[in-house]
This record gives C-alpha cells, sequence and structure tokens, in this order.
C-alpha cells in the first residue's frame, strides 16, 4: 500500500513534506493514519523509491457535478493541493493562476468548488479548451 503526505510530519527521524509518496512500512500505524496527516492512494505503485512525488502516483478520482451527470475526473495529489490553494485566493490573484494551470483535472476541482463565478468560468473555459485540444490531437 502507498500513502500520501497531507501535512509535513517527521517520521523515524526524517523529514517528509507534501506530496512525498510512503509505503506501509514507512507509516508505521494506524495512528499516523488517523491522524489525517497522511492519506491512501488507491492503485499507486511504490516500485524503487518510495519517495516519489504523489503527481506520478495513481490519480485521486473526484466526482464533478455537471448538467449532464457525474464525471469522475483524476486529479493528482499535487493537483489537488494546487486546486485548494488557488480556491483561497481572491479572484485577482486566482484568474492569472488559472490561466497558467495546464491541468485538465485541477481545472474541473476548481470550476466546480469556486466561490467567485468569474473564477468557476475561467476554470472551466479553461478545461473545455484543453479537452477540445485534446479530442483535436486525437487523444480521449
Amino acid at each position: 500500500m502507498a500513502y500520501v503526505v497531507k501535512k509535513p510530519l517527521n517520521i523515524a527521524g526524517r523529514r517528509r513534506e507534501i506530496g512525498e509518496v510512503l509505503t506501509d512500512d514507512e507509516v508505521q500505524g494506524a495512528s499516523v493514519i488517523r491522524s489525517g496527516l497522511v492519506a491512501f492512494i488507491p492503485g499507486a505503485e511504490t516500485q524503487g523509491s518510495t519517495h516519489k512525488r504523489a503527481e506520478k502516483a495513481a490519480g485521486i478520482f473526484v466526482p464533478i457535478v455537471t448538467k449532464n451527470g457525474t464525471e469522475s475526473v483524476s486529479v493528482s495529489a499535487e493537483g489537488i493541493y494546487e486546486a485548494f490553494l488557488i480556491l483561497q485566493m481572491t479572484q485577482a490573484e486566482a484568474l492569472p493562476e488559472i490561466g497558467k494551470v495546464e491541468d485538465y483535472g485541477l481545472l474541473q476541482v476548481v470550476g466546480a468548488c469556486a466561490g467567485s463565478t468569474k473564477v468557476k468560468t475561467a476554470a472551466r473555459e479553461k478545461a473545455a479548451a484543453i479537452k477540445e485540444a485534446q479530442v483535436s490531437k486525437g487523444g480521449k
């Protein structure tokens, strides 16, 4: 099993930073899991070095409610982290950041959760443009 670090912590005398992937052996007990400092990553591979960044691990599937039903979007742990940073910004700060983002899942999360209509619209439009570009290149 693999876990991603959600908040910085020390394990066995080593500092673990947000986004690091840990093995079951490194977590060393349920108390760390219950503390909320780490989260289980379903399907994550921890081959070789166990300290890969979370974006290289399996995505986290987030439900996004749309007019056509619910869409399940894969977002990396790093993408979730970035989405929450954007969601806490002011509108003036968030709009330029959204312009820099190229992660479809991250934009979907921001578009679904933002409080500002302008931020929601900007994220949704950018996500639609990314999806359209992928379709025109023959992607999914």
